[in-house]
């Protein structure tokens, strides 16, 4: 969690509009996934507990993981 706060942080010094969340248990991805589509919501960050993060862009349905270091690392991101 305090990874994502970390880079919620540097978005937002971006001017990004950030919102954290932690999954509840009774719902899903997907189930976020769609509530941003229904939102207009760009995208997901979804960190798990192995380091690595996925990212899912709501509007077009693509997905990707990487190995966060090497996420934070293309974003040009020092945490």
């Amino acid at each position: 969690m305090k990874t994502a706060i970390l880079l919620a942080n540097q978005f937002r010094s971006q001017d990004m509009n950030i919102e954290l969340l932690q999954v509840e248990k009774e719902h899903t991805l997907s189930a976020y996934v769609d509530y941003c589509r229904r939102s207009s919501i760009g995208g997901i960050l979804f960190f798990d507990k192995e380091n690595s993060v996925e990212v899912i862009n709501c509007l077009t349905g693509e997905r990707n993981t990487a190995n966060l270091k090497e996420f934070l690392n293309s974003e040009n991101i020092s945490l």
